[in-house]
This record gives C-alpha cells, structure tokens and sequence, in this order.
C-alpha cells in the first residue's frame, strides 16, 4: 500500500510506534564494566567526596586550643565536622583554611589548553545576598 504521488504524508509524531523512554536505564553505547567500576569506587569514598561543594551548606564555625574546625551539611541533611587538610568534594578540593567566617577550598582544574592550576572556592557562614 503506497502513497499517491501527490498525496499529503501524515507527520511523525502521528504515526503509531515505539518510543524510547530513557528514564532510569544506563547508557546503551557505555561500558558495562567502566559504569560498574565507577559505582563501586564512588560507594568506597568517603561521605564529603560524593557530594560537590556548591551542595554543601556551612552551618558553624567552632574554634578553641586544636584551631578552627567547620560544620557542613550535605543535601542529604547529614553534618560533617571538618579541619584544614581535609579532602572535600568531588574534584579532590583540600581544605586550606577555616576562618572565623568561611572555609576555603582549593580545588585542582584543567584549562581548556590542558594546563593544570588551582581554584579557590568559599564556603561562607552566611552567604552573601544578591542584590539587583
């Protein structure tokens, strides 16, 4: 059964087929295995690594004889008590300094030209307000 040669072709999306849903499914042209490794590796990092520190929220700063430590809070509500030294985030951020108002992170990146350098990034007490 063919169309007439002048004859109007219905739209795609009125024609009856499958649709793919990709919804909670794994990507088909992936490696079983890197996407098995990935996990497993992920599930063995400690609870401050798995989660990026634009998620984190800074709730406190204590301080006494050992120095400044913070208190951090990850989406999943859970806080974490931590020091300089510390390893933070999923980009193997280092925690460089605890002040009395923020936690300074330095973060290792890539430029687009491949060169290595390091970002610093705050997390404050209390963020600051945007003003327009």
């Amino acid at each position: 059964m063919t169309a007439a040669p002048g004859a109007a072709v219905p739209p795609a999306d009125s024609v009856e087929g499958y649709s793919y849903d990709p919804k909670s499914r794994r990507d088909p042209f992936q490696s079983l295995t890197k996407v098995i490794k990935s996990a497993s590796l992920q599930s063995q990092m400690p609870p401050l690594q798995r989660v990026q520190i634009s998620d984190m929220k800074l709730l406190g700063i204590m301080w006494g004889g050992y120095g400044y430590h913070g208190l951090i809070q990850t989406p999943d509500g859970k806080g974490y008590t931590v020091k300089e030294g510390m390893l933070l985030g999923t980009n193997n951020g280092v925690i460089r300094t605890i002040t009395d108002k923020a936690i300074i992170v330095s973060e290792p990146t890539i430029d687009i030209a491949g060169r290595k350098s390091t970002k610093e990034v705050e997390l404050l007490l209390r963020p600051r307000e945007v003003t327009e």
